[in-house]
């Protein structure tokens, strides 16, 4: 792992960012747009550190500009990842119904037109930010390092409800991604190593549980929507009966992953 500050974290992402976009404007591909999300939310990272350190208001507008580009690219994510799942269990009946594709279609086409408009806003925002990071300490930025990995720590063996995976996994998505400027030597410890290990694995745990949570919540709208229509209700039924399961099995998962986790954490302080 190449170890930056974090000033040259932003820039790597920011450039990654631009490519991503200019990719899925030639094809928004479902790991093109997977691979964008995730450097846009490496990108947030940055963001969190400057409005804990620095307090100005235009750091956090330009993060919710950030914010709203990255939900929109979940939408088309989301779907694609949905009609994955229901082709991979052979619900096409389902998929047809519910206009996937031509709803995926129309958000594509979406986003790409607004392509050239969000490039320009993340050049402004480029700019803002290298001036803004210029009054950035290393002191500051070590301290907020160890002030999110104490939190996340904290939070991690407090959680107790399902409610609560969710905002716990963006928690542990920060903490992550701060790696990426901390010095080698801090991160060489067994313990510290078990700990990220086991938070990157939880972390994807929750994920996948996340996604299903989604997609169950959209095929429950669809039980009055089909009755009378005997394929389709059997189609419908049979996949939420899988999703319940992959959701149990995820959950007791989950549950172990916390647990050994804490134990971790517990033994680690």
């Amino acid at each position: 792992m190449i170890v930056l500050n974090s000033h040259d974290f932003f820039e790597h992402q920011y450039q990654k960012v631009v490519q991503g976009l200019n990719y899925i404007y030639e094809d928004p591909d479902q790991e093109i747009v997977h691979d964008f999300r995730v450097d846009l939310k490496k990108m947030r990272s940055v963001f969190f550190l400057m409005e804990k350190v620095s307090g100005e208001k235009k750091i956090k507008a330009m993060h919710h500009q950030i914010r709203d580009i990255f939900r929109k690219a979940g939408h088309i994510r989301e779907m694609q990842m949905e009609i994955e799942w229901l082709a991979r269990h052979r619900k096409f009946d389902l998929i047809r119904h519910m206009q996937y594709y031509s709803k995926l279609k129309k958000s594509d086409k979406s986003f790409i037109r607004d392509i050239p408009e969000i490039l320009h806003t993340f050049r402004n925002i480029h700019r803002k930010m290298n001036q803004s990071m210029l009054s950035l300490t290393q002191e500051q930025s070590n301290n907020y390092v160890k002030e999110t990995w104490q939190q996340i720590l904290r939070v991690v063996i407090q959680v107790n409800e399902e409610s609560d995976w969710h905002p716990t996994r963006k928690k542990i998505k920060q903490l992550l991604y701060l790696r990426n400027w901390v010095p080698k030597v801090a991160l060489s410890s067994r313990p510290v190593r078990n700990i990220f290990k086991s938070l990157s694995n939880l972390e994807q745990l929750i994920g996948h549980w996340h996604d299903l949570e989604i997609l169950s919540t959209k095929l429950n709208k669809f039980d009055n929507d089909i009755s009378g229509h005997i394929i389709l209700s059997r189609e419908l039924q049979m996949a939420k009966g899988k999703i319940n399961m992959e959701r149990e099995n995820l959950s007791m998962l989950i549950h172990k992953a916390f647990k050994e986790l804490t134990g971790i954490i517990k033994a680690y302080r």
